[in-house]
């Protein structure tokens, strides 16, 4: 994995991860507003399996395996964990998963997946035919194509988007490897992935949720992971869809900041 960092080395770390498709760079307008709102803090993005020039072949634990290899050379014992879309499915699993290492989550445009095992099946068919489909682009025409097409989808509808993002989106998409993007996809698939709503209750440490306002879908999975968790706070943003990397990273990183202070003011009083 390869990591981008933001700030001064410090023990207070965000480490984040990327929606599917993206990359580190994704935080970067996060990470910059995020560390001039609340110095002392460390932001870490790191670029996930299947999104570089990495090797085809990798494995879901890939991910922890690099994340603490990075914690553990800097003697980092826990870190708050933010992700995006597919980055914080994975960064929910982990914190899940590692529940010391993780006592802090930050969940943007995300979910924990899906509960219904017949739309899981669905699910996963659907992601087998995308990605036989992204295998079979031959060239750099055929992939703008693509992800055009990608960028158009209802589910990234919102009066926040520019030209500009579009510009960006496919620029920075443009130079990774659809076969491995395609190989990605079905590690992680949410019709791969198992459910996770059955232990949202588990989770001792604090959590913050972030949706779109107009990414509907994704509004009512974020109410529904509050309801579940025993300390979770959700927050909507006015005007804006599910790619609130690109369309409001200056807000986001606003919350993200007042939530981890708040954090931080507890624990020194």
């Amino acid at each position: 994995m390869n990591w981008k960092s933001h700030g001064e080395e410090s023990n207070r770390v965000l480490i984040c991860l990327h929606g599917f498709m993206g990359d580190a760079s994704d935080w970067d307008a996060f990470a910059q507003s995020f560390i001039n709102l609340i110095p002392g803090w460390q932001v870490v993005a790191a670029t996930l399996p299947g999104h570089d020039d990495g090797d085809s072949v990798f494995n879901e634990n890939e991910i922890s395996d690099g994340i603490f290899d990075w914690m553990d050379s800097r003697a980092i014992s826990s870190a708050a964990i933010a992700g995006y879309s597919l980055g914080g499915r994975l960064g929910l699993r982990l914190a899940l998963d590692h529940k010391a290492r993780f006592p802090l989550f930050i969940g943007i445009s995300t979910t924990a997946g899906i509960s219904d095992p017949e739309e899981r099946k669905c699910r996963r068919i659907s992601d087998e035919i995308l990605s036989e489909r992204m295998r079979s682009i031959g060239n750099r025409e055929s992939f703008t194509a693509f992800l055009d097409e990608w960028w158009q989808l209802p589910l990234f509808a919102s009066p926040g988007k520019r030209d500009i993002h579009r510009e960006r989106f496919l620029q920075s998409r443009l130079k990774k490897s659809p076969v491995l993007l395609a190989y990605a996809l079905q590690q992680w698939s949410s019709g791969v992935l198992p459910s996770e709503w059955d232990r949202l209750g588990e989770y001792p440490g604090r959590v913050l949720l972030l949706s779109g306002q107009e990414d509907q879908k994704f509004t009512n999975l974020s109410e529904r992971m509050q309801a579940a968790f025993c300390d979770a706070h959700s927050h909507r943003l006015i005007g804006a869809g599910h790619q609130l990397l690109l369309e409001c990273p200056d807000e986001i990183a606003a919350i993200a900041a007042g939530f981890l202070n708040e954090k931080q003011s507890k624990a020194s009083q």
